[in-house]
């Protein structure tokens, strides 16, 4: 059983490296000891959760400088490279949280734009409405601006005719009316 122990501890051990930080385990609490086995006299204890230094390896025990500056031994099978739970779920608390709130500002931010969108739609359909009234009216003006060009077309056509008839009547008429000078002939 104690070569299996050891065996373990061996495996396990090349994984811990010095100056790398390391944690006790999840248990409640583990002693400090002076020495590198149970024989030593305990200076202290290490709550879980800790952030340990690891300054050395000796059998079943490591030797370690905790958060206080304390240097001393404790048993290897509590230590571990992986932050306690008591570490890591309020970080992880803390990470959700933050997404979580994340999600509600998206989410709010979403909304807003669906509402932007919808209106944007509604004022494109008012404005293709409006420009169809317009190209509708348009239509119907260019139509008139035609119609007049024509009209007056005839009636300077008219004006001219009645000028031109008026002129005509007026020199066939004037003649007539208009007694005429004898003329004197000087030859004669």
């Amino acid at each position: 059983m104690l070569k299996r122990a050891l065996l373990l501890l061996l495996v396990l051990t090349p994984g811990l490296s010095f100056a790398d930080p390391a944690y006790v385990s999840e248990d409640v609490y583990i002693f400090l000891h002076s020495g590198p086995s149970r024989d030593y006299r305990i200076i202290g204890s290490i709550n879980a959760g800790t952030e340990l230094k690891v300054l050395d390896h000796s059998g079943d025990f490591t030797k370690v400088e905790d958060d206080q500056g304390r240097d001393g031994w404790v048993e290897s099978q509590f230590v571990t490279t992986t932050p306690s739970f008591r570490v890591t779920i309020p970080k992880l608390q803390a990470s959700l949280k933050a997404a979580q709130d994340k999600i509600t500002e998206l989410s709010s931010g979403h909304e807003a734009l669906a509402s932007t969108l919808d209106n944007l739609k509604q004022d494109k359909v008012q404005l293709t409405q409006q420009v169809q009234e317009q190209q509708a009216t348009i239509s119907q003006l260019q139509s008139q601006v035609k119609g007049m060009d024509q009209s007056n077309l005839m009636r300077w056509f008219m004006y001219g005719g009645g000028v031109a008839g008026a002129g005509l009547l007026l020199g066939l008429v004037l003649p007539h009316l208009v007694p005429r000078k004898k003329r004197k002939d000087m030859w004669v």
